[in-house]
């Protein structure tokens, strides 16, 4: 059985991280450390729908902890956008939509682009 892993999710998401929270610039290669970082915990928010539904509340919480970790080491605009991205996720795809929408976790074909329609 092959696993397609197609997410409007994750499109979503990475569209507003480069677009609007201007943060694209963390993924390339003069990231700083702590760029680096931020880097590595928005792809972890970029995964989440392979979670199950009923992890994905704990999963956010931690993130959320993490930023806050190592907001102090970023500029203040990185911090900032980063602080805005992660209330975007929580008020509108876990709020709205909520994480039995988003979470493809044992599906056969793992897509939500549903949600786009």
């Amino acid at each position: 059985m092959t696993i397609v892993f197609r997410f409007h999710f994750a499109k979503a998401l990475f569209s507003k991280i480069k677009n609007k929270y201007r943060l694209g610039h963390v993924f390339g290669k003069g990231a700083s450390s702590a760029q680096r970082k931020l880097a590595f915990i928005l792809r972890q928010y970029l995964s989440l729908p392979l979670l199950r539904s009923d992890h994905m509340k704990q999963q956010l919480e931690r993130l959320e902890q993490e930023l806050r970790k190592l907001c102090p080491d970023l500029s203040d605009q990185d911090a900032r956008n980063a602080n805005l991205f992660h209330n975007y996720v929580i008020s509108y795809w876990f709020r709205l939509h909520g994480t039995d929408a988003i979470s493809v976790f044992g599906a056969d074909a793992t897509t939500n682009n549903r949600m786009e329609r």
